[in-house]
């Protein structure tokens, strides 16, 4: 009875720190798009992961075109946290894939703004997301995308604070005030946060794991 209930032990190790199922935890992503009330004034961009991709600079990175549109895009600089890079927004933002760990969890910030060229009649901004076309999304990352920061002065849009759990309704949409800024960082901030956690399978096998454990405790005591 002690081997079982050592090995059982190590069961529970094992699942607690989360084993990869059936998705593909090297390749996912979320495809985020703006425009305003002005037909092709707006873009596109895309976070996530892909083998092959790094945390800093790579190919798979690409920067922002300017232009008198409604813009979206991470920030990064040369040289800070490990970006070794040319310093600026990026639209498209791939990173290295995560390790199958329950609770390892990465997170873009994603800036939203207008040029200051853009048309005086602009009024809104619709910022919008959807599951990469070319990614399936594997059961074990749990993804949020969360509204942080709202730009001094601006009324309307969404409370700071709203979240949207992408990983129950993963596309959809959001209007917000116009705010032109030559500085895109200080426009509207969201946090796209993607968490690896067992899949529902793995969780049932923990839950039965568990019991087993409690049930080995009692034996012993008897």
């Amino acid at each position: 009875m002690r081997y079982w209930h050592i090995g059982l032990c190590a069961v529970v190790l094992s699942l607690s720190l989360g084993c990869p199922g059936q998705g593909d935890l090297s390749r996912w992503g979320w495809a985020f798009a703006t425009s305003s009330n002005f037909q092709d004034s707006g873009t596109g961009g895309a976070c996530g992961v892909r083998p092959g991709s790094s945390d800093g600079y790579d190919s798979s990175d690409f920067r922002i075109t300017p232009g008198p549109k409604a813009y979206l895009g991470t920030y990064h600089e040369d040289g800070v946290d490990g970006w070794d890079g040319p310093t600026g927004f990026y639209c498209m933002d791939f990173r290295e894939p995560p390790p199958p760990v329950q609770g390892f969890s990465k997170t873009w910030t994603i800036y939203v703004w207008a040029d200051p060229t853009l048309g005086p009649t602009a009024n809104k901004i619709s910022f919008s997301w959807t599951v990469a076309a070319i990614y399936g999304v594997p059961s074990e990352v749990d993804v949020w995308l969360t509204f942080t920061r709202k730009p001094e002065g601006v009324a309307g849009g969404p409370a700071v604070g709203t979240a949207w759990h992408l990983s129950q309704v993963p596309n959809g949409g959001v209007e917000l005030p116009v705010f032109r800024a030559s500085d895109g960082r200080t426009g509207y901030v969201f946090d796209f946060t993607a968490t690896v956690i067992p899949e529902p399978s793995s969780l049932a096998a923990l839950g039965l794991a568990l019991a087993g454990v409690g049930i080995g405790v009692a034996r012993r005591r008897r």
